[in-house]
């Protein structure tokens, strides 16, 4: 690693995830018959379609997803075993039925960390959408019986380990509104067998059918072992004993051992303990080489969580080659990179990675190669003297601790304060001009930081991402453009009304974040930034409307590739860059679709729109753009409509003008094709079951 990598205070990152969008609502729409045919045509539909898990279907039931109680469920089982991804199903199935939502994960590592009440601030702010300041659980406890007794919620605890986990989030049913539903996961079935807890259902292992298919995918990708590799498959789905994520890794190792080894290897795992999960997956870590192993070990006890970008630059590329080792960890199943292009590790092997580290060094914090706990962080700064082995640590920032790290800080490459109560006159301020190889500063949820300090803009020329998410700021200082090397800047969940022009001066801005904030407009001066690829502006809220006016220079930006505006209100729109390969626009004000002609580039396109009369709107009358046609490199198109007139039309039926309609041909490259509440007749219907079979189209 270049330099010592001090994170500080965190306090978990993106707690909650949330459904932006519905699918499957065209769907439901299409006539029995025309299903039936869309189905011989094998086609990859929406999960509307595809009959759920049996294990959906029983905690569905628990649930009770069709009655107006308010229940409480537990899933619980071994680590691995598919509680998480079982309970996200579930959780999106349901979200589109209530106006609040909470997902908190991670709570196990999460509350050792930082304390319950970090997580009691999460749901607070996620459904009330208010910065709260609790000094204690029983604060948080006190704000969320009397805030939240009248909201019906979906809330789901991810890995709960303890009953007073569940005392301080959700406590009784009487503490949420009529309806409300609660999912919780556990390795600890204990923690369920209270009054509170209405059902819990232990997740069993996969059949012997499903997991040959989900090991197919790593080792072969494809859904069945090929032929001469049969027997070692089924040996390998009796070691894997049915769990997904052994299943992926094991999958994984063997796709890139030789076939002439998968003997060796094979024999290897079954000489472990069957219940020896860990044992099990390090033998998949032994399979990295030295530089690989040291990158997994790094993001395992500190780097879970953050951009992937942020975690590739830790590491020099000409001595660890970081770009192509996470290539290696993703493919090997020991890591995910997740949508929002965060690296997202199975807490399994999370766990695994710190063992290995704790091995190595003796159980010695001076001779481990990294820190997590934030107590022994705080602790071992305070006491280190000389040469040790550490190289990254965590430490615990607040007011009670009155302890200087200076002499440490000045190799630091990573500062995370988020989560704390750090304001603009904090004393630290001060410290930070020490810090002169600092590139990342993460001050997300930093609720009491009102104003950035001069002093951090001043002093952190270095600085290459800066994460202000979730603070009540209100604005940017114009001293912004001193952040010259400045690669990311998020300004999500923030009260920033209104960007500086002197932000045209980040001459190395790429990336720019604004999800739910109040920005109304853009300025010129932005467009001119040379480098700008991404500009995420998502509205997570309905309540929150997230007003834009874009600007007509955007077209003069050439660099540009992504352009997520995901529910911005825009009532028109400018000319855009012909470098997108990336369009996500809405809600569109408009009663005709733009022209977008000259986005020749484009990969995916996905445009929602607010109309008030669907009967007399220019989308009937041209139900598919004409344009569409001119966008070659096309893969995915997703076409919503929502519609205001309360009395919409039912069925495929539409006026007699739309008969004669002629859809335009879509481009040879498209393979994903999702029409929302088009209200577009049979004979579209028939035409896309038509393109699905002569077409590379995988998705409708």
């Amino acid at each position: 690693m270049d330099a010592l990598s001090v994170v500080g205070a965190i306090n978990g990152w993106d707690l909650c995830s949330r459904t932006y969008r519905r699918e499957g609502e065209f769907a439901k729409e299409v006539t029995e018959e025309i299903f039936r045919e869309l189905k011989k045509a094998y086609l990859v539909v929406t999960d509307y379609f595809v009959s759920v898990d049996n294990h959906v279907n029983a905690i569905m039931e628990m649930i009770g997803a069709q009655t107006s109680e308010t229940r409480i469920i537990g899933i619980h089982g071994m680590g691995g075993i598919g509680k998480t991804t079982i309970a996200k199903v579930i959780y999106n199935q349901l979200s589109s039925n209530f106006k609040d939502c909470c997902f908190l994960a991670n709570i196990r590592e999460t509350s050792e960390r930082n304390g319950i009440e970090c997580l009691q601030k999460q749901l607070i702010f996620d459904i009330l959408r208010e910065r709260t300041d609790i000094n204690n659980v029983d604060d948080g406890i006190g704000i969320i019986k009397d805030r939240l007794s009248n909201k019906r919620i979906l809330l789901l605890l991810d890995d709960v380990e303890k009953e007073n986990h569940i005392d301080a989030l959700v406590g009784k049913h009487d503490w949420f509104g009529i309806g409300s539903k609660i999912i919780v996961t556990t390795r600890n079935k204990d923690i369920l067998y209270v009054p509170k807890v209405d059902h819990s259902y232990e997740l069993s292992g996969m059949d012997d059918d499903r997991s040959l298919q989900l090991f197919s995918k790593h080792a072969f990708r494809r859904d069945s072992p090929l032929d001469k590799y049969i027997d070692q498959s089924n040996r390998a789905i009796r070691i894997a004993d049915g769990l997904p994520l052994a299943l992926e890794a094991i999958g994984s190792l063997l796709s890139r051992t030789e076939k002439e080894k998968w003997d060796i290897k094979l024999k290897e795992l079954e000489n472990v303990p069957p219940k020896d999960v860990q044992s099990k997956l390090e033998i998949s870590c032994d399979a990295l080489d030295y530089r690989q192993k040291h990158i997994f070990l790094k993001i395992a006890c500190n780097f879970t969580g953050y951009e992937k970008d942020i975690v590739v630059n830790l590491w020099d590329e000409s001595t660890y080659f970081p770009k192509e080792a996470m290539d290696v960890l993703e493919n090997m199943s020991l890591i995910k990179i997740n949508d929002d292009n965060k690296v997202w590790m199975h807490d399994q092997l999370r766990d695994l990675g710190r063992e290995i580290v704790r091995r190595e060094s003796n159980g010695k914090i001076e001779k481990q190669s990294t820190v997590w706990d934030p107590k022994q962080g705080s602790d071992f700064m305070r006491r280190s003297k000389g040469k040790n082995e550490v190289e990254a640590l965590r430490v615990k920032v607040d007011d009670q601790q009155q302890y200087r790290f200076t002499d440490l800080l000045k190799n630091v490459i990573i500062l995370d304060l988020s989560w704390t109560d750090v304001t603009d006159d904090w004393k630290g301020w001060s410290h930070l001009k020490v810090i002169k190889k600092l590139k990342v500063l993460d001050l997300s949820n930093c609720y009491k930081l009102q104003r950035l300090p001069d002093k951090v803009v001043e002093d952190l020329v270095r600085l290459t991402d800066l994460y202000l998410r979730g603070c009540p700021l209100n604005r940017l200082p114009d001293t912004i453009e001193n952040l010259k090397r400045l690669i990311t800047l998020d300004i999500s969940e923030t009260d920033v009304k209104e960007l500086p022009d002197s932000i045209g001066k980040l001459q190395n801005l790429k990336v720019m974040k604004m999800e739910q904030c109040d920005v109304e407009r853009i300025p010129d001066a932005f467009w001119r930034l040379e480098k700008l690829e991404e500009i995420e502006g998502i509205k997570k809220n309905p309540g929150h409307p997230f007003h834009l006016k874009i600007g007509d220079c955007i077209h003069k930006n050439q660099s540009l590739r992504i352009l997520r505006l995901w529910g911005a209100d825009l009532y028109e729109l400018p000319r855009l860059p012909e470098s997108l390969i990336i369009l996500q626009l809405g809600s569109l004000y408009m009663d005709k679709y733009p022209d977008l002609s000259n986005l020749t580039t484009l990969k995916e396109l996905d445009l929602t729109f607010d109309c008030s009369d669907w009967s007399s709107c220019g989308h009937v009358e041209d139900p598919l753009p004409r344009w569409i046609g001119n966008l070659r490199k096309l893969e995915n198109l997703a076409l919503c409509f929502e519609w205001w007139q309360p009395n919409l039309p039912t069925g495929l039926s539409v006026p007699d003008h739309l008969k004669a309609f002629r859809p335009p041909m879509l481009p040879s490259s498209l393979s994903s094709l999702h029409l929302d509440h088009c209200h577009i007749h049979k004979d579209c219907v028939e035409w896309a079951y038509q393109i699905g079979r002569n077409h590379r189209l995988s998705r409708l």
